[in-house]
């Protein structure tokens, strides 16, 4: 095995900012729809889906479905295939919901939809029935365009349907043996995309990302989505006990761009060697203060949607191992310069390689 050496390569991708949750998918009306329209990420047995939903008026039925998608237009059919009605009560503001599983018939004994990876279907959200007063909004993640997958998309019906620009779905897919897969989103189903702001008077005051890699590599440096608050700081990768330092460089306050959440490329002194399947950790550490952007997904699996896997997930400590959190990711990607060839000798150098 030797290391070959390449310009960049970063992993987990750097994900755009967002700007907030939309509630923009309000279906407050008889006959109104809402959607997600995406290609299938993999071969097998949808299960069922969760999503989020807005501000909700009234104790209320909502039906889930699958459904294809016309190929002349990019729309749902309006045929539903599977489908499962679930209560939506009138306090379900702002919550993380899960549909039982999504069948021909409505029930658990149904016949769950079988797909192929790289078909296109929809997601549909209507009242089953309608009620008057009756508010749902199923929220979606807007950011500017760019920064989010064009192939998934929301679809909105107010009359006849429509795409909705400028917005992402927030959607997370389940297959049979409650498994996900990658869906190349903007990010994957979530809960919370924040800060975590801090001082080094709280408890932990060292925090950022626990990872691992399928495969010997060597490691430069690290993005990291960050605040200072004018304030110097350190960023550390340590070894798989979290105590053990290989590689640390300081951040010097005068010399950011200015004191606001910038995307920071921290460089190491040197590439660091990383084994297969162990554990390592990046930290920051501020000499004050410092913020740092996160996601929280309801369970692990739901990362399984979001690249890198449950392989990449918070953890903070002040003395002693980290302590680790499998249901939040920091949002701290990293700069690999170094690859096993799978020969034995040394070789040139390969290509740059940029992901984002």
């Amino acid at each position: 095995m030797a290391l070959r050496t390449a310009s960049s390569l970063w992993i987990p991708r750097i994900w755009g900012k967002d700007s907030g949750y939309s509630n923009y998918l309000v279906v407050d009306a008889s006959g109104e729809k809402a959607g997600f329209v995406f290609r299938v990420p993999a071969t097998g047995s949808l299960k069922r889906v969760a999503f989020r939903t807005g501000n909700v008026a009234n104790n209320q039925t909502i039906r889930v479905s699958f459904q294809d998608v016309d190929p002349a237009t990019g729309l749902p059919d309006g045929v539903v295939d599977q489908w499962r009605n679930i209560t939506i009560a009138d306090t379900d503001d702002n919550v993380a919901k899960e549909t039982g599983i999504i069948s021909s018939d409505g029930t658990d004994g149904g016949a769950k939809r079988s797909v192929t990876r790289g078909d296109l279907l929809a997601v549909v959200f209507e009242h089953n029935p309608f009620n008057t007063g009756d508010v749902f909004q199923l929220v979606s993640i807007y950011a500017a365009g760019e920064n989010f997958e064009g192939l998934s998309y929301l679809v909105w019906n107010t009359g006849s349907w429509a795409k909705v620009t400028a917005y992402g779905p927030l959607l997370g897919l389940v297959y049979d043996g409650d498994v996900c897969y990658h869906l190349a989103d903007v990010c994957s189903f979530v809960t919370a995309w924040n800060w975590l702001i801090w001082n080094t008077g709280n408890p932990n005051p060292k925090r950022g990302l626990k990872f691992r890699l399928p495969f010997p590599c060597k490691v430069s440096g690290c993005a990291l989505l960050m605040r200072h608050y004018g304030y110097d700081a350190w960023v550390r990768l340590y070894d798989s006990d979290g105590q053990s330092v290989l590689q640390e460089t300081f951040l010097d306050k005068d010399y950011f761009q200015i004191d606001s959440a910038r995307w920071c490329h921290v460089k190491f002194p040197s590439a660091q060697a990383l084994a297969k399947d162990a554990w390592y950790y990046i930290l920051g550490e501020p000499t004050n203060s410092m913020a740092l952007g996160y996601v929280d997904v309801p369970t692990a699996m739901y990362f399984d949607q979001a690249d890198g896997g449950q392989d990449f997930h918070y953890a903070e400590r002040s003395t002693g191992a980290p302590t680790a959190t499998p249901t939040r990711r920091p949002l701290i990607s990293l700069e690999l310069t170094g690859f096993d060839d799978g020969a034995g000798g040394g070789g040139a150098a390969m290509p740059a390689v940029i992901a984002y």
